[in-house]
């Protein structure tokens, strides 16, 4: 049994499965080209289960091995002349040109699985690197949107940071414009004592209307110059409370100024009724419009 054995392929299979090609004893003996192709879940028993000088001619272990068989006798079939007088599985022909067929066949094979390796490995390979490209994209993903939240941070940071300092700008212009209106009110209140009459009471526009009105009206007239007197005396007090509310020297100075001139420095004089005037219209327009008399 052990001569002329031929043992091609691998099997991971504990229990050898393959097929075989087989010479049986009475067909050797009567020198008959008939060979049977058969098939075993395990080749060692089942070639010992043949009677001695049985020839095996071919043996191959594989998966599958019912499949291979019935693909081998259909090849077979078309090749060789069967025998079913034997058997299904006996074939008559060289046994050289049956072992190249079961050659060719299993050479099919083994390249049909290398080819399918083949697109195995390289779906493999392509999952690999569709697997890695997730994998940077989602890495990406990441760096981005924590880029994204720290942007978000900061622009809120700053946002809030503008808000504070717009609400503190707005409430420094807010105090300064009360600072200023106290003042402005001040001024006001006091420039309008200065163009009060004190007997009626009377606000007017100008301190010279208020002059007029004194040296017209019967009910407040007074004499010039205790007028000149009180007028000084309400600028000084003017000039005091100004100060204190911080409005600035140049102005209460020229304020000072022009109602010193007003009543002081007179270089025009009427020559029927002697009243003083600092302008030249003044005088006119006192002559032209009152008529004036020595009466």
């Amino acid at each position: 049994m052990s001569e002329n054995i031929i043992g091609v392929g691998d099997n991971d299979n504990d229990d050898d499965e393959g097929i075989y090609l087989l010479h049986t004893r009475e067909l050797y003996t009567l020198n008959l080209n008939i060979f049977k192709i058969g098939r075993s879940h395990t080749l060692d028993n089942r070639m010992k289960q043949y009677p001695n000088g049985s020839k095996i001619i071919f043996s191959m272990k594989c998966s599958n091995s019912k499949m291979c068989e019935a693909k081998l006798i259909k090849l077979f079939k078309e090749k060789f002349i069967q025998k079913l007088f034997y058997g299904n599985e006996y074939f008559e022909g060289n046994k050289n040109a049956m072992k190249r067929e079961i050659f060719k066949f299993f050479d099919e094979i083994l390249k049909e699985e290398e080819r399918i390796e083949e697109e195995m490995r390289k779906i493999n390979e392509e999952n690999e690197k569709k697997k890695e490209k997730r994998k940077e994209e989602r890495k990406k993903a990441r760096v981005e949107r924590k880029r994204k939240e720290k942007e978000e941070e900061a622009d809120a940071e700053a946002e809030a940071d503008a808000e504070a300092k717009a609400k503190a700008k707005a409430k420094r212009k807010k105090k300064k414009e009360k600072n200023l209106i106290t003042i402005i009110a001040t001024v006001t209140e006091n420039d309008k004592h200065d163009r009060t009459c004190n007997k009626c009471k009377e606000v007017f526009k100008y301190p010279s209307v208020l002059k007029r009105h004194l040296d017209i009206s019967s009910r407040c007239a007074i004499p010039k110059e205790e007028f000149i007197k009180l007028y000084k005396n309400k600028s000084i007090e003017n000039t005091s409370q100004v100060s204190t509310n911080q409005v600035s020297t140049s102005q209460v100075s020229t304020s000072q100024v022009s109602t010193s001139q007003v009543f002081t420095k007179h270089k025009f004089i009427c020559n029927i009724c002697n009243y003083q005037f600092t302008k030249k219209h003044s005088l006119e327009r006192h002559q032209i419009k009152i008529k004036c008399t020595k009466s």
